[in-house]
């Protein structure tokens, strides 16, 4: 081999250098990517409607639930309280609500549930279900009335 060998080898490095420095930026991520996009149609949800609610029970229960008319769980709790406060989410102004307790073995005598609902811009609404034994009722929620335009 003709020339120096310190040569050789910084030119050998330099070429190293270089293509590592080629298959970083082939392989890397850029910053300047954009980010991935959805390949089929994306459903958007409808506008939720949040109801505030306090759940207050006349005895220690196993367990509690609410469900929508539509038999989907809006609210479950298996502690040991006998009041319960949250959000209820509905997609669609509800006409009615299931409540499900069962009450632990402890709990004894006549047994009630008392639901209080704030729904925005309507009057607030209270139910008590009450039962000798477990819950399982429907509670009909009134119908809400429209808005008085301003000028009347």
């Amino acid at each position: 081999m003709r020339g120096s060998p310190l040569l050789r080898t910084f030119l050998l490095l330099l070429l190293l250098a270089v293509a590592g420095l080629a298959l970083s930026r082939l392989t890397g991520r850029s910053a300047k990517a954009p980010p991935p996009t959805a390949t089929g149609p994306v459903d958007r949800p409808a506008a939720a409607l949040r109801w505030p609610f306090e759940l207050m029970l006349g005895a220690v229960p196993a367990d509690a639930r609410i469900f929508d008319p539509a038999g989907h769980l809006l609210f479950a709790s298996q502690a040991p309280e006998t009041r319960a406060t949250g959000t209820l989410v509905f997609s669609a102004e509800p006409d009615a609500l299931l409540l499900k307790v069962r009450w632990s073995a402890g709990a004894a005598g006549h047994r009630f549930a008392k639901l209080t609902l704030e729904a925005p811009g309507r009057p607030t609404m209270r139910h008590v279900f009450d039962a000798a034994g477990d819950l399982d009722d429907v509670w009909e929620l009134p119908a809400s009335t429209p808005a008085k335009p301003a000028d009347e």
